[in-house]
């Protein structure tokens, strides 16, 4: 749910899910979806999203955040030597390069931004591995 009290900005269609930035009450933003056939109206944003998809291994501990324009609000805690999916490489407002990644926290499917220079990026030759080793450790 996205409470509208506050600014929503369109980012781009992941599927049937649209991609959103919105302000949260302590000033800060978070990125979430919302199911397109959950929007009430129309809606006339085609921008879609296009994401890499590959596996990649995080080189040094960083913090996953969905809010890399404001306070960047820590998820939790990457360590070094996990593989994560890599999606994307976003530029902040400020030019802070993040890069846009989904993992497993607790469990659950999570994406977020990590401080980009913090993973081997997929055009780096990375070994096989056993799928196991995504996400929780």
């Amino acid at each position: 749910m996205v409470n509208t009290n506050g600014s929503v900005w369109a980012a781009g269609w992941d599927g049937n899910w649209l991609q959103v930035f919105y302000e949260v009450n302590k000033g800060g933003l978070r990125v979430g979806y919302v199911n397109g056939s959950s929007i009430k109206g129309k809606v006339d944003f085609n921008q879609t999203l296009y994401f890499s998809g590959e596996r990649a291994k995080i080189t040094a501990n960083c913090q996953l955040t969905d809010d890399p324009l404001t306070n960047q609000t820590k998820i939790t805690t990457l360590s070094s030597g996990r593989f994560v999916t890599y999606l994307t490489t976003a530029i902040n407002q400020n030019g802070k390069v993040w890069d846009y990644v989904e993992t497993t926290v607790n469990g659950q499917t999570v994406r977020g931004y990590i401080p980009s220079g913090c993973l081997t990026l997929p055009t780096e030759t990375l070994p096989d591995i056993d799928p196991s080793y995504y996400g929780d450790k």
